[in-house]
């Protein structure tokens, strides 16, 4: 009977411990999540970053952390792209890059991750697009591949590879015309899609909807 005891006690303190840490894990991404949405520019994106490094930091077997850290850099380094900065946006890209991958080791069948890691790649591209989009263009399609494998109901595999195509020349099978498909699809599933959490990605629809719209 003590043992008994013992055992459920033991339980319920492991249950309570890790229900507590839970809360405080789903709080803080919310706290981060808001910084990250209500943004409007570079040095707000690399602030909330830095939140969920922190966060990344505490709770080392979840992968969102890292995932919105990758994804605040690239939206940092798209906004330093339009401006011309290219340097700056380069260095924001390679730690986007840094984050992605550090992302995969903990979750390495993500679909979100492949989708995330394919617009990171992206990236590469601007600094020399004669140069490095033979290099990416396979990497990036490679990746977004893996996305569409692992959850073909996740819209942004299909985002990506619509955005890569409609980007390419059409010697090589690229432009609109390619694109189109694969960005209206996109758009089929957002209508669809419901993340697995309050927490899990949900960006992207509105980007899908101003490519199609400079294609009609």
């Amino acid at each position: 009977m003590r043992l008994t005891i013992l055992i459920v006690a033991v339980f319920s303190l492991f249950f309570t411990t890790n229900y507590a840490q839970s809360k405080q894990y789903t709080k803080a991404m919310e706290k981060a999540l808001t910084a990250l949405q209500e943004v409007e520019n570079v040095e707000g994106l690399i602030a909330a970053s830095n939140i969920f490094e922190r966060i990344a930091g505490a709770e080392k077997e979840e992968w969102l952390p890292l995932y919105y850290q990758s994804y605040a850099h690239m939206m940092a380094a798209v906004q330093l792209m339009g401006k011309g900065e290219l340097k700056d946006c380069m260095a924001h890209v390679k730690i986007a890059d840094e984050k992605v991958q550090e992302a995969l080791k903990v979750a390495p069948k993500e679909s979100e991750i492949y989708a995330l890691q394919a617009f990171v790649l992206q990236g590469y591209i601007w600094e020399d697009p004669q140069t490095n989009g033979a290099q990416y263009t396979p990497m990036i399609m490679q990746a977004v591949e893996t996305a569409i494998a692992l959850n073909p109901k996740n819209p942004r595999g299909f985002y990506i590879k619509g955005q890569q195509l409609f980007h390419m020349p059409a010697f090589i099978g690229g432009g609109p015309d390619a694109a189109k498909p694969f960005l209206e699809k996109a758009l089929t599933k957002y209508e669809a899609f419901e993340p697995a959490s309050s927490l899990h990605p949900s960006w992207g629809k509105e980007m899908v909807e101003q490519i199609l719209g400079q294609i009609k």
